[in-house]
């Protein structure tokens, strides 16, 4: 399972930025995201115990984690596996390595699915076969090895689809709300998937089980998520 966290620039830590009275700054993804949700609930939280503390969205860590490295702002959310890839230059950092980083908290799991329309005929993972599917994520490289993870438990893989192409995770939710594409992945309890399940009448979650969730395991040394069924009473998303 991916855990989403904070990471800061090496030697740049809460104490410090306390003791010079500067402003901190705290990366995110775009409004919508649940990494967007989770750095406003941190600074909030900063703002209350007398720091001076901003929110600096980006379309995803892939564009603000170079600048974290560099010193250019002080806190960055991301899941631990893009801070892995970043620290040592694997995957799609091509060799690049990210070396002033460190994780300064591990805030929650990060748990997500393949939303589709309620009201739709899809009910399971193999029903997307031939369907316009969100793919490309061009700026935010983590989550082809999620879809790929996530298509595999059904014997599956993304050319299966008719892939759109998308920048981000916040782009292929807009692209599933205006028509394009039959579904999207997106983090629960991001603002982004409350405003799809309202503008659509009701989303549906399609159901990775544990049964299969092992066929998942070698690619990209990803781990397909298990999707929460129980809403809460906060979103009409129902499992198939």
């Amino acid at each position: 399972m991916l855990r989403t966290l904070i990471a800061a620039g090496l030697g740049l830590g809460l104490a410090a930025t306390v003791a010079s009275g500067q402003t901190v700054g705290i990366a995110t993804s775009n409004p919508g995201s649940l990494f967007y949700n989770i750095g406003t609930a941190v600074a909030n939280a900063a703002n209350n115990a007398g720091l001076n503390t901003t929110i600096q969205p980006a379309t995803s860590p892939n564009q603000f984690i170079p600048y974290l490295n560099s010193g250019g702002i002080e806190f960055g959310v991301a899941n631990l596996q893009e801070v892995n890839y970043a620290f040592s230059g694997e995957a799609w950092w091509s060799g690049v390595q990210n070396p002033n980083l460190r994780i300064v908290g591990m805030l929650m799991p990060l748990n997500e699915a393949i939303f589709v329309r309620a009201d739709s005929d899809i009910m399971t993972l193999e029903d997307l076969r031939g369907q316009p599917m969100t793919d490309g994520y061009t700026a935010q490289n983590t989550i082809l090895p999620q879809l790929d993870a996530i298509y595999a438990t059904a014997g599956m893989t993304r050319d299966e689809m008719t892939g759109v192409n998308v920048a981000s995770v916040v782009a292929g939710a807009d692209a599933f709300i205006s028509g394009d594409a039959v579904g999207f992945i997106f983090a629960h309890g991001a603002g982004k998937v409350r405003e799809a399940d309202a503008a659509v009448g009701g989303l549906r979650a399609l159901t990775v089980t544990d049964l299969v969730r092992g066929r998942a395991r070698g690619s990209a040394g990803f781990l397909a998520h298990r999707v929460l069924c129980d809403d809460g009473g906060r979103i009409r998303a129902r499992c198939a």
